[in-house]
């Protein structure tokens, strides 16, 4: 979450929301905006699109596992049901099957810490179904008010590979909107690290394997 903080302050739309209020302030479309105020915003905003919508998608998957629902994919051929069931809600960790398998994938000597629950697939679930399918919404914690932009500035990015030119739409209420996208990110996810670190503080892991660099003379 900390990672996904970062690239949401970084995102240049962020960095310069009190330039944006001035452009929604005077903007109209008898005035429109000079070209050297907006254009930052235009060359920016679909590197803006992926580093938002990056925070956005971590904060979701880290609700979802401190429930302790499934972030990746369940293997429809293995598991049908289940697989129908979480295109529309959460699964719970707990509702797969006990059934463990070694994975070779997994480079340590270690066994223990190749083992994964059968039936799961390396993807993860889709950020556009965190935020169009009412259970999920719900379960990552998503803001009703929020909903709205996240959804626009995630079919922004995901048109990354078929953008032919860059635009950023400029509305009455741009600033407003990403205000309070700022405000939420900024009170409510040390809230909730710190909820989730409380929650993760009394358990148990192995012992993984360990590296260390040294510096070369």
């Amino acid at each position: 979450m900390e990672f996904g903080k970062h690239q949401f302050n970084d995102s240049f739309i962020i960095q310069n929301l009190s330039n944006l209020e001035t452009l929604c302030v005077t903007s109209s479309p008898n005035n429109p905006p000079k070209q050297e105020q907006i254009e930052g915003f235009v060359f920016n905003s679909l590197i803006d699109s992926v580093k938002i919508s990056m925070c956005f998608e971590n904060f979701g998957k880290s609700m979802l596992l401190v429930q302790g629902y499934l972030v990746h994919n369940i293997n429809k051929d293995i598991y049908p049901e289940l697989a129908k069931k979480q295109r529309v809600e959460p699964v719970f960790i707990d509702e797969l099957p006990d059934d463990w398998i070694i994975s070779g994938k997994i480079k340590t000597q270690d066994e223990s810490l190749q083992r994964v629950k059968k039936g799961l697939l390396h993807q993860t679930i889709n950020y556009s179904t965190t935020l169009k399918e009412e259970a999920y919404i719900k379960a990552c914690k998503y803001k009703d008010e929020h909903l709205d932009l996240l959804k626009r500035i995630n079919s922004y990015r995901n048109n990354l590979h078929l953008s032919s030119s860059l635009n950023f739409i400029l509305r009455d209420n741009t600033y407003d909107e990403y205000l309070q996208l700022h405000k939420f990110v900024t009170d409510k996810f040390s809230d909730f690290t710190t909820q989730i670190q409380s929650q993760i503080t009394n358990l148990k892991f192995g012992q993984g394997p360990s590296f260390k660099i040294t510096k070369s003379t």
